[in-house]
């Protein structure tokens, strides 16, 4: 009788540790995940920065020939919507980002 218990005892020593490494190892894979997702997520931020920088650098410079055909008195003409759209198409990631936009704005 004796024998069994010690036997269950260790038995369940056993399991409990095993338990613990396990429940250890979940707690470790998690973090490593959450650690990834953060770094993802981090470069995730800055390729929309690139991305909006150079949106905004084609903006200005189309706003800048729009203002000074203001100043000459000229109308501004379908050339800036040209340009604006050649430009875009030039920047992949600018191309990429507008169509994902108006995939999701068509949807909703």
């Amino acid at each position: 009788m004796f024998v069994l218990k010690r036997t269950l005892a260790v038995s369940i020593l056993l399991a409990a540790i095993a338990l613990l490494a396990g429940w250890w190892s979940y707690t470790l894979t998690l973090r490593n995940a959450i650690d990834r997702l953060y770094g993802e997520a981090t470069l995730l931020a800055e390729h929309a920065g690139r991305s909006l920088e150079a949106v905004d650098a084609t903006l200005k410079t189309l706003v800048e020939r729009i203002e000074a055909e203001w100043r000459d008195g000229r109308p501004p003409d379908a050339r800036h919507h040209e340009a604006l759209r050649r430009k875009v198409g030039e920047m992949p990631q600018v191309y990429l980002n507008l169509q994902l936009l108006f995939c999701k704005s068509n949807v909703n």
